[in-house]
């Protein structure tokens, strides 16, 4: 696997990178980066794709933004990685967040993408989406109050697949984010999901677990979507990645190639 950066509009944009073939563009959840997809990276590589994972903008190492972005936004910066790297057609696959980006990237430039996978579809209810909407910036006090929070939280999402490596990842990302964490969630909140998913132009993979929260969301999507398809994983939650990764992957690959 390889690492680098490549320039955009909003400045650089770091990503990971494994593979030769049909091009497949890995999108992380808020407050992720790239980082979270490291252990199926080079297992798609393996199955024949040219894998990129991208650190969005304001996450991971990639420079901020320089104002709040819409989904919109999201989508085009995304896009114009995808040109820098000679993509034009490539396979997409989102998580949460990532999957919103994947949806509306599909909308916007229905040629311009292959088919999409997701985990845990964002379609949500009026409650998850205003929360998600109003999400305020972390503050930092000298108590170190907003780490140890996140760290419990994220630990209680992760549940039986929680290890001090994914711990320790996870609030490095979001300490990474500073006070713009919140952008993602507040792109995916603002959006309405259900008629971009209804009139999605291109083929959906909807995927989740028992442990996922928008585990009933995905299978919604599934059956909402012209050209839908769910899948379970079993007893697998939100780092699913890391906890399911060879599952994971021929689960996905099975779609993409079929």
């Amino acid at each position: 696997m390889v690492r680098g950066y490549i320039d955009i509009s909003q400045g650089q944009v770091h990503y990971r990178e494994a593979g030769d073939g049909q091009p497949l563009v890995l999108l992380h959840q808020s407050p992720s980066s790239s980082a979270m997809w490291e252990a199926v990276i080079p297992v798609f590589a393996e199955c024949g794709f040219r894998t990129v994972a991208f650190d969005m903008p304001g996450y991971g190492m990639s420079d901020p933004p320089d104002k709040e972005p819409t989904l919109d936004d999201y989508a085009e910066w995304t896009f114009e990685a995808c040109d820098a790297l000679g993509f034009r057609r490539p396979h997409l696959f989102g998580h949460h967040t990532g999957g919103s980006i994947a949806i509306k990237m599909a909308y916007l430039r229905p040629a311009g993408v292959g088919k999409i996978a997701i985990w845990g579809v964002p379609l949500l209810d009026n409650n998850m989406a205003q929360a998600l909407a109003t999400e305020e910036a972390p503050i930092y006090d000298k108590d170190a109050t907003e780490i140890i929070r996140f760290w419990k939280s994220r630990a209680q999402y992760s549940g039986a697949a929680y290890t001090e490596r994914i711990g320790l990842r996870n609030l490095i990302e979001m300490l990474q984010a500073g006070p713009i964490r919140p952008y993602g969630h507040r792109a995916v909140g603002k959006t309405d999901h259900e008629p971009l998913i209804a009139n999605l132009p291109v083929p959906l993979l909807a995927l989740a677990g028992d442990r996922e929260m928008l585990q009933p969301a995905s299978q919604q999507a599934a059956q909402m979507a012209p050209d839908g398809q769910y899948v379970s994983l079993g007893d697998v939650g939100i780092d699913v990645a890391d906890e399911a990764s060879e599952l994971l992957v021929e689960v996905v690959t099975k779609f993409l190639s079929r």
